[in-house]
């Protein structure tokens, strides 16, 4: 059987070790080829949403990435993406794709949070500031990365005067974007996305961490980040870029779960 692509997935939690995956030459990019499994160096079963650990197999709740070597090209890449089943979610940064979860319940309720409390006065109100466009996990498509997806993310209507055209993707870098950091995307969202959002000039990254009960705002200052504040607590807090309206930070953070 020839082989074309050598995939690796590299599951969060299990740094340093590979899961390698062979894509037969005779597949098609539409997604729907089978995958072949193969032992890793411990001869433990590669399994993409489960790894199988000490003879019994365990569900694996944290993403992963697929890189490989060569590289795939981005159609196999998309390919992949779009057969992914409902309940996961992927991006598509720089040749890699990572997979996780869709958000669970304190992750998704701080993006509401946020699109609810930013996104009505930025952009839904029609007495508040105005001046943006603010959207949930909008899907962004820029040269070699053509999905990614911010938790949520907003642009100046200054630079985007009117949205794309209805099935067009945005292919605007943002002017600001806000991530939830989880333990299915932490790793993730730090050594890849931050940097990435860096590199291609977003001016402004928010960093929620729920647990820590934190936001991190960081604005970009040659080419780095820099935090400008880290706003904790139950407090109110006015925070750039939207210093024009008062956050409620206490409606975010929920309590820890009683053991």
């Amino acid at each position: 059987m020839g082989v074309e692509h050598a995939l690796t997935v590299v599951p969060h939690g299990k740094a340093g070790r590979f899961f390698p995956f062979f894509l037969p030459a005779s597949s098609s990019a539409a997604g729907g080829a089978s995958m072949h499994r193969a032992r890793d160096t411990n001869d433990e079963l590669a399994l993409p949403l489960a790894t199988r650990s000490g003879g019994g197999r365990r569900r694996a709740t944290l993403g992963f990435m697929i890189a490989a070597h060569p590289g795939p090209s981005e159609a196999e890449l998309i390919a992949h993406l779009n057969a992914l089943p409902e309940h996961q979610k992927g991006e598509i940064i720089e040749g890699e794709l990572f997979v996780q979860p869709r958000p669970r319940f304190r992750h998704a309720r701080a993006n509401a949070f946020l699109t609810h409390y930013i996104g009505g006065p930025f952009d839904m109100d029609e007495d508040g500031p105005g001046g943006w466009w603010i959207l949930p996990e909008p899907g962004i498509e820029l040269p070699r990365s053509p999905e990614v997806s911010p938790d949520v993310a907003g642009w100046r209507r200054e630079r985007m005067p009117s949205p794309p055209d209805e099935g067009d993707p945005i292919r605007l870098v943002p002017d600001w974007v806000c991530e939830v950091l989880s333990p299915s995307n932490r790793r993730w969202d730090i050594k890849k996305k931050f940097p990435y959002y860096a590199r291609i000039g977003v001016p402004w990254l928010w960093v929620v961490d729920p647990p820590a009960q934190t936001i991190s705002v960081r604005r970009l200052v040659n080419g780095a980040w820099t935090i400008v504040v880290e706003a904790e607590g139950d407090e109110s807090a006015s925070l750039e870029p939207f210093a024009a309206v008062d956050l409620p930070l206490g409606r975010l953070w929920l309590p820890s779960k009683a053991p």
